[in-house]
């Protein structure tokens, strides 16, 4: 079986085949390292419950098309750094037999530890003998808890299921750094990673987690945009390919990414651009026949043009049992929940598209599922708030 450093040599020899820049090549050696670090953690009862997000998280779970250096964790628990360096040390030792990784903890108030691995110089980069490849793995406390998820992951003979944040919540994290990051590098004042990945979320019409927005002090989605949109118009293409040409294999695309950027996002932004709503309601409803539903759908236009959605699905029972004799009734009753969730809201959270809104079913429904169907009598309809039928919304 071939060994680590047979690996690492392997993929070495196979980026200076293809002519990837030695920086590029140090942050692939460094992704082939990740996996080994996750399969520890993952596979640990002591550390499993660790969440994963940053960049990373979105190479290995969501297929991010940029590399990554470093691993980032979130805990609601105690974690101290200095056990978790012996234990992956033992583990590089005993299991993967690398005696010589050394990890290490720098600084106090610092909760990351760095693994050291002395390889550059045998694999062909670096003259000096003791020259390291540096893995960091950062594990931060919260006290917040978001949504997560799991993922599985097979690399070779690595096996293990990863927990992770869902992409709402990451995206916001992501915009939380894009707003809040401090960090300087030879003048340099920007992560280009940063806009680089919060693109990435835009096209995939990702609506944020607006709970960690705000646990970070940005009260409003719409908010938040404004102020990346605002900081965006100032940053200079050279200093987002200063962060992210080590992160790509082909060397000319971060440039070619970086001269269009302000343009992509602006384009992007448009999307997510929030305006106050207007009172006109356009309104359809129809019978889905396939699903045996009947369908009320209520669409609300922005000053900025752009329009929010919702559409209520009622089970051919729920109509028959609750609102044959209603039906008038019901349309006005629906209108005026929107009506006082959006003048209760601050509209620059409610971000345009399609807000997700539970079936309504009778009580008693076979195979009922709570995340996306609600029972409720007509009477119990008229008491409820229309946050009780809203589901959750990730997309625009």
């Amino acid at each position: 079986m071939p060994t680590l450093v047979d690996e690492l040599a392997q993929v070495a020899h196979e980026a200076k085949h293809q002519g990837i820049s030695s920086e590029a090549i140090r942050t692939k050696l460094k992704e082939t390292l990740q996996f080994y670090v996750l399969d520890f953690i993952y596979n640990s009862p002591k550390y499993q419950h660790l969440v994963f997000y940053g960049g990373t998280c979105l190479r290995i779970c969501f297929r991010l098309n940029r590399m990554s250096e470093e691993i980032d964790f979130e805990t609601t628990t105690p974690f101290d750094k200095k056990q978790f360096a012996h234990d992956v040390s033992q583990h590089f030792q005993q299991k993967i037999q690398y005696r010589n990784m050394c990890a290490v903890t720098p600084g106090a108030s610092l909760q990351r530890i760095e693994l050291k691995f002395p390889l550059l110089h045998t694999l062909g980069l670096s003259q000096h003998e003791a020259a390291n490849l540096i893995v960091k793995v950062e594990v931060n406390q919260t006290q917040h808890v978001y949504p997560t998820a799991v993922k599985t992951v097979s690399q070779d003979r690595l096996s293990f299921i990863i927990r992770h944040y869902d992409l709402p919540t990451l995206m916001a994290g992501k915009m939380c750094a894009c707003l809040h990051r401090v960090w300087e590098k030879r003048g340099v004042i920007v992560k280009g990673r940063d806009y680089y990945d919060l693109v990435w979320y835009m096209q995939k019409a990702i609506l944020p987690n607006r709970e960690r927005l705000a646990a970070s002090g940005t009260q409003t989605i719409g908010g938040a945009f404004e102020e990346i949109r605002a900081k965006v118009h100032t940053i200079k293409p050279a200093h987002l390919v200063a962060d992210l040409e080590i992160l790509f294999e082909n060397s000319v695309f971060p440039r070619r990414w970086a001269a269009t950027f302000s343009e992509e996002f602006e384009q992007l932004y448009q999307q997510y651009a929030a305006a106050p709503f207007v009172d006109e309601c356009d309104e359809k409803s129809w019978s889905d026949f396939v699903r045996d539903t009947f369908i009320v759908q209520l669409k609300y236009r922005n000053l900025k043009g752009r329009s929010l959605t919702f559409r209520f699905h009622f089970s051919k029972e729920w109509i028959a049992n609750e609102a044959r004799e209603e039906m008038d009734t019901l349309l006005g009753l629906l209108k005026q929940k929107i009506g006082r969730f959006i003048d209760h809201e601050d509209y620059r959270n409610l971000i345009p598209g399609e807000w997700p809104v539970k079936m309504m079913v009778t009580h008693g429904t076979r195979k009922f599922d709570a995340t996306s169907m609600v029972a409720l009598r007509f009477q119990e309809l008229q008491n409820c708030s229309l946050q009780d039928l809203l589901a959750k919304r990730e997309t625009l």
